[in-house]
């Protein structure tokens, strides 16, 4: 139906109908695409156009996300916003018709020469805060009516507030998986707490009874070196059950935490700790160091330095043996197109049998080495991550050093 043939009240009632028919099943819409398709459907059918198109901002560029039209248009490309018609709607905020494209200083020429566009009409997606565009196209010489902007402002206001409910179902959706990280990692808090309680403190403590028995049989020796002796060990087991209790309440905190997420320079992140590794190494030992620049993320800044910390401190304990230790830092997208980043080194590397228990607390399975901590700092690390919605892997060979890969989602 042509919204230049409203000669009578009937026919002005009919596109009344379809455009409210239309409105509708926008506003159901819950995805972008679906948004579009009903646009651009809409936008032929009502106005007699013989090409629609949606567009969005991008930050200084307009993107034409899709498109119905006789011919190809622009669909898939960006522009920057100062050079076409698109950006100069949603900059004043104003909707436009030209009934001659090549009349008209706001059209690139160029772009639109190749095309069958001699005429347009335009609008603004959203008032207050302009996000994007609706395009209409005749092939022939067209002067849109009153009639033709206002069905596409009707279907522009419909988009707006579409593409709102899309954005607040899509934050919803993302505090709920937050909510449920929350959760299962709590879960596992618990889990953990139990463990340490009925396996490694009970160790502990069964320790610290045979060194007490011990005691009372050297006692009766009045040995005074033996009783030290026992008595320091017992001291050296509290201390140990304290540092595991202080280990899995750090990683309660941890888990309960909120983030304030921010762009966060990895690349700066990453040079700063591996100066402190540096700086306070003994014996004093030449590591090479690569870091790839650039490197940024959207995260939070305080729990992405741990987690940098924790993987950079495990590379460079278990790299320490090596002649030349080598540690990098870099930058790799994942398969699916998250962005990701690794931590490889040239040291001891992780024998398959023990891969399970890489990221369990206050275990220490890379290559069996004898080396100081208490086992936490790789659980730390895979607690971050889940807690940015990212995850945390290692690729690696006994002998042939290890390579932690991580994900971070892009997150508002």
């Amino acid at each position: 139906m042509r919204t230049q043939a409203l000669s009578t009240p009937s026919v002005a009632a009919a596109l009344a109908e379809a455009l409210l028919d239309t409105v509708t099943e926008i506003g159901r819409a819950r995805t972008l695409d679906e948004v579009t398709a009903h646009v651009r459907s809409a936008v032929r059918s009502l106005l007699g156009a013989d090409g629609a198109t949606f567009v969005l901002r991008d930050g200084e560029y307009c993107r034409y996300v899709d498109e119905d039209a006789i011919a190809p248009l622009w669909k898939g490309q960006r522009f920057p916003m100062h050079q076409c018609v698109s950006g100069w709607v949603m900059t004043q905020r104003e909707a436009v018709a030209i009934a001659d494209v090549f009349k008209d200083h706001r059209i690139p020429v160029a772009v639109y020469r190749p095309t069958f566009v001699k005429s347009l009409a335009m609008v603004p997606i959203g008032a207050a805060e302009c996000g994007g565009a609706i395009g209409a196209y005749w092939a022939q010489r067209h002067h849109a009516t009153g009639t033709d902007l206002w069905a596409l402002q009707a279907l522009a206001a419909a988009a707006a507030g579409a593409l709102a409910n899309i954005a607040r179902c899509d934050a919803l959706e993302r505090d709920v998986a937050a909510l449920q990280r929350g959760l299962e990692l709590a879960n596992r808090d618990l889990a953990t707490f139990a463990s340490t309680l009925t396996h490694d403190l009970h160790e502990r403590l069964l320790s610290v009874d045979n060194r007490a028995r011990q005691i009372m049989r050297d006692a009766d020796t009045g040995d005074p070196a033996a009783l030290a002796t026992q008595a320091a060990l017992i001291r050296e087991s509290v201390q140990g059950m304290d540092a595991q209790i202080d280990a899995t309440r750090a990683l309660h905190r941890l888990s309960q935490k909120p983030m304030s997420v921010e762009d966060v320079d990895l690349s700066a992140l990453a040079r700063e700790t591996l100066a402190h590794l540096d700086a306070n190494a003994w014996p004093r030992k030449h590591v090479d160091c690569t870091t790839a620049d650039g490197v940024t993320a959207r995260g939070d800044a305080n729990l992405l330095r741990i987690l940098l910390e924790n993987l950079l401190s495990n590379a460079w304990k278990y790299s320490s043996k090596q002649d030349v230790p080598r540690i990098e830092f870099g930058a790799r997208r994942a398969d699916d197109g998250t962005p990701g980043f690794f931590v490889r080194d040239n040291g001891a590397g992780i024998d398959a049998h023990v891969a399970g228990k890489l990221f369990a607390p206050f275990a220490r399975p890379l290559g069996g080495s004898p080396v100081a901590g208490h086992g936490v700092g790789l659980a730390t690390a895979e607690r971050i991550v889940q807690k940015h919605g990212g995850r945390l892997w290692a690729e690696s060979a006994p002998g042939h050093g290890a390579t932690f890969f991580f994900t971070l989602p892009e997150t508002d």
